[in-house]
């Protein structure tokens, strides 16, 4: 046999034998080259915008600048005025003083949690609660990066470069503007994106029963997160609804026997009301803000610390079935679906913000814990055309809901207004990508693909 025939005949031998993985490093550096992309791309933004003289990001976490009191001013008149030695009905704050205290009664358990422990609940003391939120972000967010990529197909060539993108990550999130900003307000907020967080953590780490504890405390503040308890009866998620309803349970028993069962029932008014009317300020992502600024365009740039927009029966109605449509949306799991998966989690925690009359920006911290999720199953995905396509529209949601684009500010009035609601543009591109990634995992595996990987068999 001629040398050539025998280089031919050897070629031919290879190409049959099956091939040896990739090296796992290789697999990890594309991924943390989109990270790092994404993230620097965010931060550049917000740097620009700041230069330029708008608010960019909230960077005050720097200075230790000082933090206002936008939830503590409401919340503190009105544990005042239930506690005091001749206590008022709690909501004639908001119907007779125009106080936008919004939350419910036992939202107030942070309040006397703090006496109980000898700490007077001031500004100061509240904003140390905030601070400690934040400085838990990055930590927790660390913590969900390296369980993802423990648990996902990208295969990290040692501990060197998945440290470094859990750390971009957790960085990251120092820069985000949503949770930042809830420092420099003093929301309370802050407790709650830090709770979110920390559920996803434990549902990645199978405790399912503490991930439902936690979304139960935020209940007790957030009212329209009850909705998963629903979402997690459907999906026979025991141990997170008992944990949910165990921590909500006994957080609502805790506040009627402090605070009043009549403070409670009156809530139900309260909610009513602000689900009729909304907010106009254009911060308000939510449809109710869209169609608010779409009957009172020359409204859009003042935020009434006071009222509330006038009730419209086009808004109202509009407002009503769009919020039936998204909670429908996340409730009901995909056909095919066999169980709750952390993306379901991460859908329903999206859609019960958005679904909300009232979504402020500080109110989307959630989807940096979603983002991140979000991220790695995107990255997973073996078809390269696609996965780059799906990353690119990521990177662009990161970027803009990770910024406050208030440079939009100069489009009211005109034909592009509606262009001021980039960020609910972004938050319904991130639960698209949600949507499809769970359709995709619903639908069955081929019989000769399960053959061919007994993984998925």
């Amino acid at each position: 046999m001629s040398e050539g025939a025998s280089r031919a005949t050897a070629r031919a031998a290879a190409a049959e034998r099956p091939r040896a993985h990739p090296p796992a490093a290789p697999l990890l550096r594309p991924p943390l080259l989109w990270a790092a992309s994404a993230i620097a791309a965010m931060i550049a933004c917000g740097i620009a915008l700041r230069l330029g003289g708008y608010v960019g990001s909230a960077y005050s976490w720097f200075t230790l600048a000082g933090a206002l009191d936008d939830s503590w001013m409401p919340m503190g008149r009105a544990y005042a005025r239930i506690t005091a030695a001749h206590p008022a009905p709690l909501y004639d704050l908001f119907f007779v003083e125009h106080v936008k205290f919004q939350y419910p009664p036992s939202s107030l358990l942070i309040y006397a949690a703090l006496e109980a422990l000898g700490i007077t609940p001031g500004v100061p003391e509240l904003n140390r609660l905030v601070w400690v939120s934040i400085l838990a972000m990055p930590v927790l967010i660390f913590l969900i990066c390296r369980q993802l990529i423990a648990q996902s197909p990208l295969r990290a060539g040692g501990a060197g470069p998945a440290s470094l993108l859990a750390a971009l990550f957790a960085g990251a999130a120092l820069f985000f503007y949503p949770l930042m900003i809830a420092w420099r307000l003093g929301q309370v907020q802050a407790l709650l994106n830090a709770l979110f967080a920390l559920a996803c953590l434990l549902w990645l780490w199978e405790r399912r029963l503490l991930a439902g504890l936690c979304i139960g405390l935020v209940c007790l503040v957030k009212p329209q997160f009850s909705l998963f308890l629903v979402w997690a009866l459907i999906r026979r998620e025991t141990a997170f609804a008992a944990g949910q309803a165990a921590s909500l349970g006994l957080g609502l028993a805790a506040s009627v026997a402090l605070f009043g069962l009549g403070n409670h029932l009156d809530y139900l008014s309260v909610l009513t009301y602000i689900s009729q009317r909304g907010e106009i300020f254009w911060d308000n992502t939510s449809v109710n803000g869209l169609m608010n600024g779409l009957m009172f365009p020359d409204e859009v740039l003042k935020f009434d610390y006071s009222a509330f927009p006038p009730p419209t029966p086009l808004v109202r109605s509009a407002t009503l079935w769009s919020s039936v449509l998204i909670v429908a949306y996340a409730l009901f799991p995909r056909p095919g679906a066999r169980r709750a998966a952390l993306l379901d989690l991460s859908t329903a925690a999206m859609a019960f913000t958005l679904a909300s009359p009232i979504a402020w920006g500080h109110h989307y911290g959630i989807a940096f814990p979603v983002l991140v999720i979000l991220f790695f199953a995107l990255a997973g995905d073996p078809d390269a055309p696609r996965r780059r396509g799906r990353l690119v529209l990521w990177g662009l949601c990161l970027v803009a809901i990770g910024n406050y684009w208030n440079i939009s500010e100069h489009l009211a009035g005109t034909l592009a207004a509606p262009l001021q609601s980039w960020r609910l543009a972004a938050v319904l591109a991130v639960l698209v990508l949600l949507h499809r990634l769970q359709a995709e995992a619903a639908r069955p595996v081929a019989p000769a693909a399960a053959e061919l990987d007994p993984a998925r068999a």
